[in-house]
């Protein structure tokens, strides 16, 4: 429920990719996952950063990710993640020894711990609020 709140365009977009891979469409399925994921770093580092939204929403993926993610663990798996998402829309591949299943371990790696900050943040909030 975090995630869709915060990210209903990457529940719609992974889901999507998800259908496609399940169908047998493998040759695209990898650019949804990775379009996916762009939408959920950028949706994730506007809630964090809304003074600089457009600026978020306009800039490449991978500067995003160095700028506005600040966990070490979160910049590694998007990083890891865009790279192997590059990966299924170019001609050469250069990560030949991981695939798309890799790719989808990552990105619910990262949606995990997310999807954790933001139960923390609830719980915060309310404990905050009894004080």
């Amino acid at each position: 429920d975090n995630i869709q709140k915060l990210s209903p365009s990457f529940v719609t977009i992974y889901n999507e990719s998800l259908l496609a891979e399940k169908l047998g469409m493998t040759s695209i399925c990898g650019m949804g996952y990775r379009k996916a994921l762009e939408y959920l770093v950028k949706d994730y580092s506007v809630k964090h950063h809304a003074d600089v939204a457009d600026s978020i929403t306009k800039m490449p993926l991978s500067q995003c990710i160095s700028t506005y993610i600040d966990n070490k663990r979160l910049q590694t798996l998007a990083t890891a993640s865009t790279w192997l998402g590059n990966d299924e829309t170019h001609y050469i591949k250069k990560h030949t020894s991981y695939s798309i299943n890799d790719l989808k371990t990552f990105i619910k790696a990262f949606t995990t711990f997310i999807d954790s900050e933001l139960a923390y943040e609830d719980a915060f909030t309310l404990i905050s609020s009894s004080k």
